[in-house]
């Protein structure tokens, strides 16, 4: 039953010692605490060994969590794990000067599709019909990034 229990208590901590340095969705480091709890819970059933011994172990876990955690951030600056560039410009174009501009249907319309207008592709709308696939149309309107169409 040691032995069982000090495998777990091993994998546990290599399972956060992995989360920590390779970090992702959390489960290796959900499946870590969850294996470290069983083996405490083991620790702590098997005759002989009091609930004491148990804590002492867990306390001598998140002492040793706490320093590995410090080296890794001593290691690997903070400022390598976050983005410092700033990207300047606006992301979004402003579509305003698209009205009355004729185009054509890239796919289907019902009511929304992408069109071609001035030789870009444009997320539209139609004002509530259904244009097909190809079709010439005309800008009437925009509404921030909504482009309303219809079909000439």
């Amino acid at each position: 039953m040691h032995t069982l229990a000090a495998m777990l208590l091993f994998t546990g901590v290599v399972l956060l010692l992995v989360e920590v340095l390779m970090p992702g969705f959390g489960l290796f480091g959900i499946t870590g605490l969850v294996v470290l709890a069983v083996s405490i819970g083991i620790f702590m059933s098997v005759p002989g060994i009091s609930g004491t011994i148990a804590l002492l172990i867990a306390l001598a876990l998140v002492v040793l969590a706490i320093i590995a955690l410090f080296l890794f951030l001593r290691r690997k600056r903070p400022q390598a794990l976050i983005l410092s560039e700033s990207l300047s410009g606006s992301a979004a174009q402003n579509p305003d000067y698209l009205v009355g501009v004729s185009g054509i249907t890239l796919t289907p319309l019902r009511p929304t599709g992408t069109a071609e207008l001035k030789e870009k592709r444009w997320a539209v709308v139609s004002e509530g019909e259904f244009i097909p696939k190809g079709a010439a149309i005309k800008v009437i309107h925009v509404e921030g990034q909504r482009i309303v169409v219809k079909r000439v």
